[in-house]
């Protein structure tokens, strides 16, 4: 046979169902804002961990190749220059290039214990800058990535001797 509806109940869902469905709403929400949230410690993580993988290679190369490098800084990102003949020029080494942040991630950068407005900037250039010595030393610096949309932070400092900590 075949089942029949009692008579007089009406057809629609039930309070359990309904919770049930909120929950599992519920569930899938938390979910997505903790992976959003964790992607963007992640990417901060990142960034700071490629500029200081960048800085430690380009550090190695200035002491291979006996020549001084710098890193100029913009909240958008950074580029690493050489001296040649008395001037800066920006590196064509295809690892050292120009890079840009993703769009919502900002960067600060306090060099040698000055804001970016102190002497830490280059006279003739209106950008903070760092320098790599073919020493294998380098400028002390503090770089600070931040996203806009929230108050993530990430931090990675540099002393004299090219030694990284980072922060969280």
């Amino acid at each position: 046979g075949c089942t029949r509806r009692a008579p007089g109940r009406a057809a629609g869902f039930t309070l359990l169902e309904i919770l049930v469905v909120v929950l599992i709403i519920g569930i899938v929400l938390t979910l997505a804002t903790l992976t959003l949230r964790d992607d963007t410690h992640e990417r901060l993580k990142t960034e700071g961990r490629r500029l200081a993988a960048l800085l430690t290679l380009a550090s190695q190369e200035t002491v291979l190749q006996g020549a001084e490098m710098a890193v100029v800084f913009s909240p958008q990102g950074y580029r690493f220059q050489v001296l040649e003949e008395e001037k800066w020029v920006d590196t064509e080494d295809p690892v050292l290039r120009k890079r840009q942040l993703p769009e919502d991630l900002t960067l600060f950068i306090e060099v040698d214990g000055e804001a970016p407005g102190g002497d830490g900037m280059d006279k003739d250039a209106r950008e903070p800058r760092i320098y790599l010595f073919s020493s294998g030393e380098m400028t002390p610096f503090t770089v600070t990535l931040k996203d806009r949309n929230s108050t993530a932070t990430y931090q990675a400092s540099a002393d004299f001797g090219g030694e990284f900590t980072f922060e969280p």
